[in-house]
């Protein structure tokens, strides 16, 4: 049986992804009296009507948002396993940096 995936768990996806590529997922911060919005952060921009989940950064040059993965919506269930290929990705590229370092000493 097939689990159901959810909104939580792509922007949970999201969150791992932008903490391995240093990335921010607070959009806002509130401060006494004041919020301020932090520019550079990712988000899960979800929208079931228009067919799921994608990427938006906030940006403060185009004072808006742009889609760093592109604007290709996704189910949650597609995009948590894009997110889940980026990171085996990622972990392979980490992995063979460390072995050719290791090879060079």
């Amino acid at each position: 049986m097939s689990e159901r995936y959810t909104r939580r768990d792509a922007e949970e996806a999201l969150e791992r992804l932008a903490k391995l590529l240093g990335k921010s997922t607070r959009c806002i911060i509130a401060k006494p009296g004041k919020l301020k919005v932090v520019f550079g952060t990712w988000y899960v921009n979800y929208n079931p009507h228009y067919g799921g989940c994608v990427v938006k950064e906030l940006c403060r040059e185009q004072k808006g948002e742009n889609a760093p993965f592109g604007e290709h919506r996704r189910s949650p269930r597609d995009f948590c396993q894009m997110v889940n290929d980026i990171e085996r990705a990622l972990q392979i590229k980490k992995k063979s940096n460390q072995e050719k370092f290791h090879a060079i000493r």
